[in-house]
């Protein structure tokens, strides 16, 4: 895990000022300072730390960004609920109706939302208008801003200002990244106290020179260095940066334009595709200086260092974007296209295009390796042509509400990864996806017209993914167990499943996630006891009669979620005492009416939510590692300490 300089008590002080213990209040922090300071580092160490103590939370990012491109409000809303109700939703039609959402859903819920780099008052506004006060007591907002007076002073409201790091800190961060050689050499020593001044110890230009130190000679360090005695201070923070850039060698600046370039939060694993056939495929330790890969794989970069490589790709050809390396407007991109052949180009994003129609021809673009056209809301055909696509290794449709078929020709689209047809309108899936047989990621969420999956599905021995959320589908294929690599399937919302195939026990060891909840399953087969590495069972509001009775056998579970299940009767198996991995037990608003004794073996429990069991007349010692305790008034008040 990287260990931050600097940070600890910072993350203290602005705890301090959340005060989460305060549970009949809401609180407002606001973290305000300079860019490249930290304000993100300190808010995603505190949301990581205090995220599963709330009922829902969101970590928006760059919203400064993403207010400017067109409907970028209702997307940030949009990611907002979905992250809340952990549920994917399309997008929000209009600010005041995502604002309305927000007061509905979640005015009983405890909720944590950190909004990432916020300019002025008004994008506050646009995400969460005045509902904040309609949230349950005990929420609380982070707020990170280069201004600090982006709210009106209230009770609510409290401010904390990310102090630089001293000198002592700012020597420490530095040789944290830098090379044994670099950190300890005569040169750098004399001249880094009058550097750190010069820069004004931020961490992302420290963390810059670092890098930028590791690959020059004794002689350039110091010429760098005695720069910072000479020219402007905002030269000086511009200089680093692009000298950062330049230190690079060929194969490090192209993944950089192309970190820049992307789209915020692509996923690692999904870029990478560009540079499996280079000779240059990065490591996060080169990364780090200049993006981070976050625990969810999502690549960030501060949008000072985002800015620098977009200017980069620009000025390769201010007036003819076409011989541009990469292009990253949607208006400009799709214009190019369709005027010229594009055989470099590797990453197509028209997110949000809604005078998109139908795809432009992809003769020319044989190379092209991403496709989003996500969120284009007025698609409704993709050009056969896509079938030349042979390097594509990700297809993004996401709620593309208008999109009611894919051609077969997708079936020939033989180096596919990923195909996410979430929101869609899509009926059903081409037979001839059997082919895929590359295919990691098959997602249809919230295709709410889906009824059937073709019987070739089968022939994705590759898949590791399989969102079916929200479909009509009633039945699952028994080649289901034939998906031999499958670690997460998911049929939340399938109302018309009655039942799992007695073949799912075949996928065996491979599986970690199951999904079943808001089905109509009441009972699992036999064979759920072979699945030997599931560690998350959902299982909300389904119509189960009694818990697994072989639940015991499914020893790496760590989460289990049961609320709503209102036709659970009778108590929890006493063999979960041997669930000793369980950190999370869910069981809210449900009939069950007795928890076993041996649940206080279960030493790595953290949360325990029985809130609304009306059954439950009395509780069992509990584990001492409970931090999270969800129960009825007066059953605490008679059987806890």
């Amino acid at each position: 895990m990287e260990k931050y300089v600097g940070t600890d008590d910072q993350v203290n002080n602005i705890m301090s000022l959340m005060n989460i213990d305060a549970k009949d209040k809401r609180i407002i922090v606001i973290i305000d300072g300079k860019g490249g300071i930290g304000k993100t580092t300190l808010a995603k160490l505190i949301y990581n730390q205090v995220s599963c103590d709330f009922d829902g939370c969101s970590f928006l990012t760059d919203i400064r960004e993403t207010t400017l491109v067109l409907g970028g409000p209702q997307l940030l809303q949009a990611k907002l609920i979905s992250d809340v109700l952990k549920r994917e939703l399309e997008d929000v039609p209009f600010v005041n109706r995502g604002i309305e959402f927000l007061r509905d859903l979640f005015c009983n819920m405890r909720i944590l939302i950190v909004l990432d780099d916020v300019e002025n008052a008004f994008h506050v506004q646009q995400l969460v208008g005045n509902c904040f006060n309609c949230f349950a007591s005990g929420s609380r907002i982070l707020v990170t801003t280069r201004n600090s007076v982006i709210l009106e002073e209230s009770p609510q409201i409290r401010t904390y200002h990310v102090n630089l790091l001293d000198k002592d800190q700012a020597r420490q961060l530095f040789r944290q990244h830098a090379s044994i050689a670099t950190s300890s050499s005569r040169g750098n020593i004399r001249f880094l106290p009058h550097a750190f001044e010069a820069i004004g110890a931020l961490p992302l230009y420290i963390e810059v020179m670092s890098a930028v130190f590791n690959r020059k000679t004794e002689e350039e360090r110091t010429h760098i260095l005695r720069r910072g005695w000479t020219i402007d201070k905002h030269w000086y923070f511009r200089e680093f940066l692009e000298e950062g850039y330049r230190t690079l060698n060929d194969g490090e600046k192209q993944i950089f334009l192309d970190i820049a370039c992307f789209t915020t939060g692509i996923d690692f694993r999904i870029a990478r595709y560009l540079w499996y056939d280079t000779s240059f495929l990065p490591s996060r330790k080169i990364l780090t200086s200049l993006a981070k890969i976050g625990e969810n794989n999502q690549i960030w970069m501060h949008s000072l260092l985002r800015r620098l490589g977009r200017e980069i790709v620009r000025a390769e050809s201010l007036t003819n974007p076409e011989r541009r390396s990469r292009l990253f407007n949607h208006e400009i991109a799709l214009d190019t296209i369709k005027k010229k052949k594009m055989k470099n180009l590797r990453v197509l994003d028209l997110t949000g295009c809604a005078d998109l129609l139908v795809t432009p021809k992809f003769s020319g673009c044989q190379n092209l390796a991403i496709l989003i056209l996500e969120r284009c809301s007025q698609l409704v055909k993709i050009d056969r042509s896509i079938s030349d696509l042979k390097c594509l290794v990700s297809l993004n449709l996401k709620f593309c509400t208008e999109l009611s078929m894919l051609p077969i020709e997708v079936g020939r689209l033989t180096a596919l990864q990923e195909l996410l047809i979430n929101g869609t309108s899509v009926q059903e899936i081409p037979i001839s996806i059997g082919h895929l047989k590359q295919l990691e990621t098959l997602s249809a969420s919230s295709c709410f017209t889906l009824s059937l999956l073709p019987r070739t599905i089968c022939h994705l021995t590759n898949i590791s993914l399989l969102s079916l959320d929200g479909t009509r589908i009633a039945t699952l294929p028994d080649s289901v167990g034939e998906l031999v690599r499958l670690k997460h399937l998911s049929l939340r919302d399938c109302r018309r499943i009655r039942k799992l195939p007695s073949s799912i026990g075949s996928i065996g060891r491979s599986l970690v996630e199951l999904d079943v909840s808001g089905t109509g399953i009441s009972k699992f087969p036999d064979s759920l006891k072979n699945l030997q590495n599931l560690k998350v069972l959902r299982m909300d509001s389904c119509f189960f009669r009694e818990f697994p009775p072989n639940i015991g056998e499914l020893t790496s579970l760590e989460e289990i979620h049961a609320s709503w299940c209102r036709s659970l009767e009778g108590g929890i198996p006493s063999k979960i005492g041997k669930l000793h991995n369980l950190r999370i037990l869910r069981l809210r608003h449900s009939t069950i009416s007795s928890i076993p004794t041996d649940i206080h073996q279960l030493s790595n429990l953290r949360t325990l939510d029985i809130l609304h069991c009306d059954m439950i007349r009395e509780l069992p010692r509990l584990p001492s590692s409970i931090t999270v305790l969800y129960v009825d008034d007066e059953l605490k008040s008679s059987h806890l300490p």
